[in-house]
């Protein structure tokens, strides 16, 4: 289940990456890195 929340979470970035700049993107993906990590923890 962590898999697939990690496979949504790199979907709707490349959709995000899309509308947005790469700052924001970037800025966007850094998130979900912090996300993640409290996933793990």
């Amino acid at each position: 289940m962590l898999v697939y929340t990690i496979i949504n979470l790199i979907t709707f970035f490349l959709f995000f990456l899309l509308l947005q700049d790469h700052k924001s993107a970037t800025c966007f993906l850094l998130h979900c890195q912090k996300f993640i990590e409290l996933i793990w923890v």
